[in-house]
């Protein structure tokens, strides 16, 4: 029994090392074991898949963090690679506007005063620090630095099978966020119907 515990562990870890590449490369393979290994312990799985195993990876980061470390940020800035490639996975299995019809600019006239449908592919994140450049150029094999603190706001969203990272800026964070839920882009401040077609034309809306 104890080997096949040991190799069920075994497994949690590897599923960590391939939805956080970016992490591990950030932490070191040694101290990114440490972590996701207390993490486990914290948070065993308790359903039969391992999509929702790490959901709360970034929050413990936080949680456990000394509040010496937080101060001087550190812990933060793991914290927001976490979210993000997390929000990465999530963007990657969703629903995206693969196989749907396009929202043209005659639709979104007629339909401005509508709530509009977004992809389930979409994730909206505020960050401390930039830490997508860090991510994808991981993700590319690439060097990259870790970034200082800095304010920064990204969709992550799946287009044509690929998820793509797009910075924004803190007006189109929010003016994206209450499209998500649900409010007309005509009952929202200083949108313009060009910003919201460029965002169709990247798959975020579908007609």
């Amino acid at each position: 029994m104890s080997i096949y515990h040991q190799a069920y562990y075994l497994r949690l870890l590897q599923v960590f090392e391939q939805e956080y590449p970016a992490l591990r490369i950030a932490l070191g393979a040694e101290l990114f074991k440490e972590f996701s290994g207390l993490y486990l312990q914290a948070h065993p799985p308790h359903t039969y898949t391992l999509q929702a195993l790490s959901a709360g990876f970034a929050d413990y980061i936080i949680a456990t963090a000394p509040p010496a470390d937080l101060s001087a940020g550190w812990p933060r800035l793991i914290a927001d690679l976490a979210r993000l490639e997390r929000g990465f996975q999530q963007v990657y299995h969703g629903a995206g506007a693969e196989g749907r019809e396009a929202l043209t600019p005659a639709v979104l006239s007629a339909r401005w005063d509508q709530p509009l449908e977004c992809i389930e592919a979409m994730q909206i994140l505020s960050l401390e620090f930039p830490v997508h450049h860090f991510m994808l150029a991981a993700r590319a094999g690439k060097e990259e630095q870790l970034p200082a603190s800095q304010p920064t706001w990204v969709v992550l969203a799946r287009q044509n099978y690929r998820v793509t990272v797009q910075e924004l800026s803190q007006l189109e964070w929010h003016q994206l966020l209450q499209l998500r839920k649900g409010v007309a882009p005509g009952a929202i401040t200083d949108l313009h119907p060009t910003v919201v077609y460029t965002w169709s034309t990247r798959g975020w809306f579908v007609a």
